[in-house]
């Protein structure tokens, strides 16, 4: 997912995106315990999303306490 597709989304929208985002990481921290992960970079993939995730609901968060 990439930061243009995060604009669009209201912040509860992204703090659900987040919470889909953290269960991904977290089975696939699962998978590759039990080595049944075959794409390692995934899990840096998903560390990196989340990084976005969330500094686009600190983005807006701030925004809107600014108003």
């Amino acid at each position: 997912m990439k930061k243009v597709d995060l604009k669009p989304n209201s912040i509860e929208e992204l703090k659900k995106l987040l919470k889909e985002a953290e269960k991904a990481l977290f089975d696939l921290r699962n998978e590759n315990a039990l080595r049944k992960l075959k794409n390692f970079k995934s899990i840096n993939f998903k560390r990196k999303e989340i990084a976005r995730i969330k500094s686009e609901v600190s983005n807006k968060e701030l925004a809107k306490n600014e108003r």
